[in-house]
């Protein structure tokens, strides 16, 4: 029976099997479809935390973080509990603080917490002067392409800030 015939009759393709051999597997190892060599020597590093140790893999697995965010924040110096304590979601030191119904937050919570895009609170605040509750209550108006202006613009009965262009207290409008 040659090789070929006996890969048909194991359900393993002839290249798999051949492959195999090459790189010194016995026949019988070469013909299992389920055999995967063992790697020989390695032992994966074990972390303890909170008591207990796993890998960084089992690690990552049970806290949800990725692999490599725990395994950077281990190299930068922390500790594997410190890693994993402060969390997946985190603001950035200089992220943009805002008084919303008494409690500082970011924008991006407050974005989280109202369901408005962050670009446009962040606008509204920023660049309008407005306060968090304004930012948040404030209607979105939604715009499209204006005939004429040669360029996308916000739009709402002609002004980009408010429905109603008579009543603008924007300086800045020019609609």
């Amino acid at each position: 029976m040659t090789i070929k015939q006996m890969a048909a009759e194991h359900g393993v393709s002839y290249g798999a099997v051949r492959g195999r051999l090459v790189r010194g597997y016995s026949l019988e190892e070469a013909l299992d479809p389920n055999y995967r060599r063992k790697k020989t020597g390695f032992k994966p590093k074990m972390h303890t935390a909170f008591g207990k140790t796993q890998t960084l893999t089992e690690w990552a697995r049970e806290t949800g973080l990725g692999y490599s965010r725990l395994q950077h924040r281990i190299k930068s110096g922390m500790t594997l509990e410190e890693a994993i304590r402060i969390g997946e979601k985190r603001p950035k030191p200089d992220a943009l603080h805002v008084e919303y119904k008494g409690e500082m937050i970011t924008v991006g919570e407050l974005s989280r917490r109202t369901g408005k895009k962050y670009s446009l609170l962040y606008y509204r605040i920023t660049r309008m002067g407005l306060t968090a509750e304004q930012a948040v209550d404030m209607p979105v108006v939604h715009g499209g392409w204006r005939e004429g202006a040669g360029r996308k613009a916000l739009y709402a009965n002609g002004c980009r800030y408010c429905p109603n262009c008579d009543e603008c207290p924007f300086p800045d409008c020019k609609m």
